[in-house]
């Protein structure tokens, strides 16, 4: 039952994440998670803290872990972007469609995979989504 309840909290930690209008800073969340830690272990090898408590407090941890966890990975997944300054400007690059490409009514669309960089100094993602638009006719 109690590992039932820190599966629980660790994805209410999660959701509490998934709530925040801006993601936290990586020293908030580093600081956040140092606090968990030390709670946890004051709780672990504090034999006065039993029942309730310590279940209340692992619970407390539990939550902590699933909100940093979580925060932690958005900031690594989002890393990889384009930087503002390369927007609207023409990079070169060399790479292969990683996928079937999927067609709809306004294009195609592909997941593209970058080998190399040609542009120097360019920054680019090394997952790129491509759309390749249809041109619309005008009628005659």
């Amino acid at each position: 039952m109690c590992v039932r309840l820190n599966i629980l909290a660790f994805a209410l930690g999660v959701g509490w994440l998934q709530h925040q209008a801006v993601l936290p800073e990586l020293a908030w969340i580093w600081l956040l998670l140092s606090i968990a830690v030390a709670i946890g272990l004051v709780g672990f090898f504090r034999t006065a803290v039993h029942g309730v408590k310590s279940r209340v407090l692992l619970g407390f941890v539990f939550l902590v872990f699933g909100f940093c966890w979580a925060a932690i990975l958005a900031h690594w997944r989002l890393s990889d972007s384009l930087p503002s300054i390369w927007e609207r400007r023409d990079i070169q690059i060399v790479g292969v469609i990683a996928n079937v490409p999927q067609e709809n009514d306004r294009g195609v669309r592909f997941q593209f995979d970058v080998e190399h960089i040609k542009t120097e100094d360019a920054i680019v993602p090394k997952h790129i989504a491509l759309t390749w638009y249809k041109v619309r006719q005008t009628g005659n």
